[in-house]
Formats: structure tokens, sequence, C-alpha cells
């Protein structure tokens, strides 16, 4: 617990009330801050003054004026209150920052959950795919991902499985992780509107992508999402077989 030796000086409502009344606050601030700084706490009068070390006809009268006085927040009116009767005492300060600190914890760890969903991942073939995490279960019906932005989301498990399931197909290299480098490359494609469904059709319509172009070269993940140029080549048809091969020779394209 910080103390704040001008605020308990200068307090005019608190000065107001007897030197008992302020030594029962100050053990009372004490047990507050030991009961998880949470700026309240309750009893009876003889459970109080247990903590405060006094009688409880001693804790009534200290609770009273401080009631009074306003120097704290007393829950229970304290007119005809018995002896086993439950008040509450909550001091402004130590509960305001209670608060703060609660809200503070709360958006650290949404914060934290977000990043967990975004957190690199590995890819199962699709009818072996259950990763279960503190707030997501993968599966085949149920794979999603949140983007770094929140307004977006992409489901980055099934752009992976269904390339692996294209690359199984065509005798191409599968990928085994869902790094962060590759979520940010994926995002950046969809960004510009990359259809990965029609990128992994026109693949397995293409000899040259799948190593037939005299260069034993085969196309994989990386560099269909490596930059805007590469999927964009293969979605306009540059290496439709028509174009390719019409001659019966390959012609010298660029990777």
């Amino acid at each position: 617990m910080q103390f704040y030796p001008a605020d308990w000086k200068t307090d005019p409502d608190l000065r107001k009330c007897s030197l008992a009344s302020r030594g029962f606050w100050i053990e009372m601030l004490g047990s507050m801050h030991l009961d998880n700084r949470s700026g309240e706490i309750s009893g009876s009068f003889s459970e109080l003054s247990q903590l405060a070390g006094c009688t409880p006809e001693e804790a009534q009268k200290a609770i009273k004026e401080l009631h009074e006085k306003q120097a704290a927040n007393v829950t229970l009116p304290l007119q005809n209150v018995t002896c086993n009767e439950k008040v509450t005492l909550i001091n402004r300060r130590m509960k305001n920052e209670h608060k703060k600190r609660t809200g503070s914890t709360l958006r650290v760890r949404k914060h934290r959950e977000q990043q967990d969903g975004n957190a690199t991942v590995t890819v199962h073939s699709s009818e072996d795919i259950v990763q279960k995490t503190e707030n997501t279960v993968l599966s085949k019906d149920n794979i999603v991902s949140l983007a770094a932005s929140d307004s977006v989301k992409i489901n980055y498990s099934e752009i992976a499985l269904k390339w692996n399931e294209t690359a199984a197909n065509c005798g191409l290299s599968k990928i085994d992780l869902l790094t962060e480098k590759r979520k940010s490359k994926i995002k950046s494609r969809i960004a510009e509107k990359m259809d990965f469904e029609k990128v992994y059709q026109k693949i397995t319509e293409s000899d040259f992508l799948r190593g037939g172009n005299g260069h034993q070269w085969k196309v994989t993940f990386d560099w269909i999402i490596e930059n805007a140029g590469n999927w964009v080549k293969i979605t306009e048809g540059q290496y439709d077989n028509k174009e390719r091969f019409e001659s019966g020779n390959a012609k010298d394209f660029s990777l």
C-alpha cells in the first residue's frame, strides 16, 4: 500500500476525527491492503475490533465518527446496530485504485488472449487436426484465427490445410508450421484480394508450376505468398499450359 502522508495530514474530514478514530482507521487501511487491496473491509464490531486491537465498543464509536465526519464510507446505517451485525468500511482512494488495477488486468488478459490466437500453430492433415488452446478448439470444421486487425478474421489454418491438400495431389512441398512471418504474408496477400482457392486450382492445372519446366523447379507456398507479383502471375494465367506449351517448348519465364 502506498501511503500519502500529505493527504493524511491535510484531509479535512479525517482531521475532524479524534485521535482514537484516526488510529482505528489506519488499522483498517492496513487490513484492507492485506485483503487484496480492494479498498473495503467488512465484519461485525467484534471482528473489526480484533483487527484494530480495541474493544467492540471502541470500534463502534470510531466507525460512527468516521461515518459522521465523512472520512470513510460506511454501508450500514449506524442507528440501532448490534455488535453482531456486519458493517462495511470503504476507503475511496484505495477502492478507485483497485478498480483501475482490475481494469488494466482485464485489458492485458484480453490482449494476451488475442496474441495466443495468433500464435504459431502446427498444421496437421485435414483428417487429423484437433488443437486445443485456452479459448479455441481447432478442427476441420471449426478453425478460425483472428488477424492482427480486430475488424478482419482470417482462417489461416484452412488456407494452410488446402495448400497441403493441393501439394499432396501435385507432388509439391507441404508446410508444417504457420509462423508469424507466414501469417503476415497471408494477411498482406488477402489485403490485395488474393483468392487462394483460385490460385491452388491454377497450380493443379499447370504443368510448369508442378515441375514440368525443364529446370525441375516447383512452386512452393512461400513463393506464392512472398509478394504481390507471384500470385497475380498465376491468377492471370502466365503459367497456364496453353500459353506455355502450345509450341511444344517451355518459354523462358521469370520465376
